[in-house]
C-alpha cells in the first residue's frame, strides 16, 4: 500500500508544478487553476517573486535568526516541549535539517528549500523542467522535481 504522508525530503524537493499531493488536475483547490497554462505561468511567477522577495532575504532571514535567539531560554525550559533538545539546531547556521522522527530543524529547513526553490526556478526559465501532463495527472505524492528534468 502507498504511503498516505510523504517523507521529511518532500520539505525540500516537491516540485513547485505541483503543489499538491498527488493528481493537480483532480484537486479541488488546485486543479482548475493549474491545469490553465496561462494560470499556471503566473502562479509561477509568484512562486518565484516570494522566493527572492522574502525566502532569499538576508534581512529576513537575520529576523528569523533574531527571534528564534529571543525565544531560545523559554523554548529550551519548557518541559513539555518536546522538541526543546533540538532548538538550537532549529536556529543553527549548518545545512543539518532533517532530524528523522525528531522533526525538521527551520532555518535550515528554509535555507535548503529556497535553494532547491531557486534551482526549479532556473530550470523552469531554462526550459528544463516543464509542466506536462504527465506530471499534472500523476498520482505521485509529492513528486521529486529533478526526476522530471529534461537533463
Amino acid at each position: 500500500m502507498e504511503p498516505r504522508y510523504c517523507d521529511l525530503s518532500c520539505n525540500i524537493n516537491w516540485s513547485i508544478l505541483t503543489p499538491s499531493c498527488g493528481n493537480v488536475g483532480v484537486n479541488p483547490l488546485f486543479g482548475q487553476l493549474l491545469t490553465d497554462p496561462d494560470i499556471h505561468r503566473q502562479y509561477i511567477e509568484y512562486v518565484r517573486d516570494f522566493t527572492v522577495t522574502v525566502l532569499d532575504n538576508a534581512s529576513f532571514i537575520s529576523q528569523i535568526q533574531s527571534q528564534l535567539e529571543a525565544i531560545r531560554d523559554l523554548v529550551v525550559d519548557d518541559e513539555g516541549y518536546d522538541g526543546a533538545t533540538y532548538f538550537d539546531r532549529q536556529a543553527s547556521g549548518t545545512d543539518e535539517w532533517d532530524f528523522g522522527s525528531a522533526g525538521t530543524a527551520f532555518l535550515p529547513m528554509v535555507r535548503a528549500r529556497t535553494e532547491v526553490l531557486l534551482e526549479q526556478l532556473d530550470a523552469i526559465e531554462g526550459g528544463e523542467l516543464a509542466w506536462d501532463e504527465g506530471i499534472g495527472t500523476s498520482s505521485e505524492k509529492c513528486p521529486d522535481w529533478q526526476k522530471h528534468t529534461s537533463t
